[in-house]
């Protein structure tokens, strides 16, 4: 999962435009083939690498896209509809060009907020405004959506999800995906490796590999903070969570 190459909304998700060609020829020196979630998840080659970007920053498509076409790969372009065409995030026009490109435009919701906060109607109008304006505008299915913050819905809420038309559903969690994803409630669920900046080259290796454990390091700490904001809340943990990474240097080891 990337956001921006470089990043413009929060420069933790910076990965460099160098650094962002290099890991698609590491995807290449590994044998394996990068190209959009969907593709990935239906593949039972176990040989592919989805290559995910959640917001469309602008730089999706003056970077990304031609690198990816220059690497002979596609992606996922996962896009929060209210924002396209405002500063610093794609236009329609440049999103409908990246999709007659080979890569997959996708739902993030319309507004990219906590859904697990929303009522039963605000999720649906988040999932479904989305997904019927990118469909409208662009021509093309859609049936892909990554959960914004990796926030479910609530428990009474979530079979909206598969209402509004979605079947592949990807998390914000550390972990490679088996063959063949998990799949309840007829949604296929995709968890995500998180590229930031400074990434290590060893770490994208074990990440292209699927050899990066949900039990390393960085999947520990993470799982650590998804608990915490399930106890604290997400309105308490969002607040903390913004003071802290205010504060160079905490909660964003590599």
């Amino acid at each position: 999962m990337y956001h921006g190459t470089p990043a413009r909304v929060e420069k933790r998700f910076d990965v460099s435009a160098g650094a962002f060609a290099a890991q698609l020829q590491l995807i290449r020196e590994l044998g394996r083939g990068g190209t959009t979630l969907e593709a990935a998840a239906a593949d039972s080659s176990g040989m592919s690498v989805a290559i995910t970007f959640d917001d469309a920053e602008l730089s999706n498509y003056g970077t990304a896209l031609p690198a990816l076409q220059q690497a002979g790969m596609q992606g996922t372009f996962l896009v929060v509809t209210e924002w396209v065409g405002t500063t610093g995030f794609c236009s329609w026009s440049q999103l409908r060009e990246m999709a007659d490109a080979g890569m997959s435009i996708q739902s993030h919701t319309a507004s990219h907020p906590f859904l697990s906060t929303l009522s039963r109607e605000q999720v649906h109008r988040e999932l479904a405004d989305s997904r019927q304006e990118l469909e409208q505008r662009l021509g093309r299915p859609v049936q892909t959506l990554a959960l914004p913050n990796g926030d479910q819905p609530s428990r009474a809420c979530r079979d909206l999800l598969f209402e509004a038309g979605y079947r592949v559903v990807a998390n914000s969690r550390w972990g490679a995906n088996p063959v063949r994803p998990p799949a309840t409630d007829r949604i296929t669920w995709c968890t995500r490796f998180t590229v930031r900046a400074g990434t290590p080259a060893a770490r994208v290796q074990r990440m292209i590999s699927g050899a990066e454990s949900a039990w390393s390091a960085e999947g520990i700490r993470l799982a650590a903070l998804s608990e915490l904001r399930d106890r604290l809340g997400v309105a308490r943990y969002n607040g903390i969570r913004r003071a802290v990474l205010a504060v160079p240097n905490i909660l964003r080891r590599d």
